[in-house]
């Protein structure tokens, strides 16, 4: 079994790289964008300072594995080719991101490197995992590790990243981690 990876992202409305501040001067289109799901660059969070008023350093790292790279690029040959339907035709413009002149891998690779960012799935900075493995901050039932009455419910504990948006599985997570919450008060009153 292969998972899908890309998969592919539509909004109403147009827009390039960081889609909440940068609108395209247009009045109206859409956007589709290609996502990896199974990123296989990793980034890293770590403390820069014993002031815990310093913020941690973040390194996105984002497509320092090629595979990624290549990844978006099919997406977008794939977008293409899907906008190119003739259900688009009401709705299809100029394409303003990359651009209708970018053809080649290597104008699209140019373009996914200076556009860039998240797609919002922020995971795995407090990975959750058996109490032996050293790269788990929380162990199976959220707790930090090596520090009492402490716990990690969010996105952040998920060790890799679910083939799509994190939102569903977060939600399960603070469903599950409220019970967790629950019952350890149940046993101590």
């Amino acid at each position: 079994y292969s998972e899908p990876d890309p998969y592919f992202s539509m909004g109403d409305f147009a827009s390039a790289g960081d889609y909440l501040n940068n609108k395209a001067n247009r009045p109206a289109g859409f956007t589709v964008q290609s996502v990896t799901a199974r990123p296989h660059s990793k980034g890293s969070v770590s403390i820069s300072s014993t002031d815990v008023r310093q913020a941690p350093k973040i390194n996105a790292n984002w497509l320092s594995d090629e595979r990624d790279l290549k990844t978006i690029v099919e997406g977008l040959k794939t977008i293409r080719k899907i906008v190119a339907r003739p259900e688009f035709e009401d709705y299809r413009g100029d394409e303003a991101y990359p651009g209708g002149d970018k053809v080649s891998d290597e104008d699209l690779a140019a373009y996914v490197k200076e556009s860039c960012h998240t797609a919002n799935a922020l995971i795995g900075t407090c990975r959750m995992g058996r109490t032996s493995d050293p790269e788990a901050v929380v162990d199976t039932k959220l707790r930090v590790k090596g520090v009492s009455r402490l716990r990690v419910i969010d996105s952040s504990v998920i060790p890799k990243l679910p083939g799509g948006q994190a939102g569903a599985p977060t939600m399960m997570i603070a469903e599950k981690g409220a019970d967790m919450l629950l019952d350890a008060y149940d046993r101590r009153t």
